[in-house]
């Protein structure tokens, strides 16, 4: 079975002072992809089209988030201490991790083709652009999920057990490389692919990046 988490539990500290005024929604993950799919929606969707068995959002526990999932009828899940990070979140749902298993970010507006290829990937992946993102502009790198097989909890379990490790506020997926470059491999994605950090994101890259995902229905 493949399971897919989208994890829409973050702090979104660098952007949340623009959020929940001015008709915006409370949590970037439910800014609006196209007239009527938000990121997170979107997400969703697009994973459960290309076949996956279970998508199971991860939330917090805001009215906002719950009825948007309730509405798409959408599988959800609020964890009681999601912790300081991602890391924090992804090691809560160990439980439920299936025989496949993708971690996708709930911030970030997937194209279909990364969808597609975290999807059928078979080994234990990061996917990730490590420089500029040719249609949006960002210049950033940025990380979009992993996936990794029943065969390769062991190794993933052995680091994210470590509580020094994961307790960290800024504990991102990146920081899964090092401990795991012998298991884990990197996808490079080069496609329209990305996320809303910063402001500067969301003013100037954030249009440009709807526009490329309503070409990709």
């Amino acid at each position: 079975m493949t399971v897919v988490f989208v994890m829409a539990q973050g702090q979104q500290q660098r952007i949340g002072h623009m959020l929940g005024v001015n008709g915006l929604p409370a949590w970037k993950q439910l800014l609006k992809a196209s007239e009527t799919e938000t990121i997170l929606s979107r997400a969703c969707r697009l994973f459960l089209e290309d076949g996956v068995d279970t998508v199971i959002a991860v939330i917090h526990w805001h009215h906002e988030l719950v009825n948007a999932c309730m509405d798409k009828t959408l599988p959800f899940i609020v964890q009681r201490d999601p912790g300081p990070s991602v890391l924090s979140g992804i090691y809560n749902m160990r439980h439920l991790w299936g025989s496949r298993t993708i971690i996708a970010l709930g911030d970030v507006v997937y194209s279909r083709e990364t969808v597609r290829r975290m999807v059928s990937d078979r080994s234990f992946k990061i996917y990730e652009r490590s420089g500029r993102n040719e249609t949006t502009g960002n210049p950033y790198p940025e990380r979009f999920g992993i996936s990794f097989g029943r065969e390769h909890h062991a190794e993933l379990l052995s680091v994210l057990e470590r509580p020094d490790f994961r307790s960290h506020g800024d504990s991102k997926l990146i920081d899964l490389k090092e401990p795991l470059g012998g298991h884990m491999t990197v996808e490079s994605i080069s496609d329209y692919t990305d996320d809303v950090d910063t402001e500067e994101g969301f003013r100037e890259w954030f249009p440009i990046l709807r526009e490329a995902a309503a070409r990709d229905i």
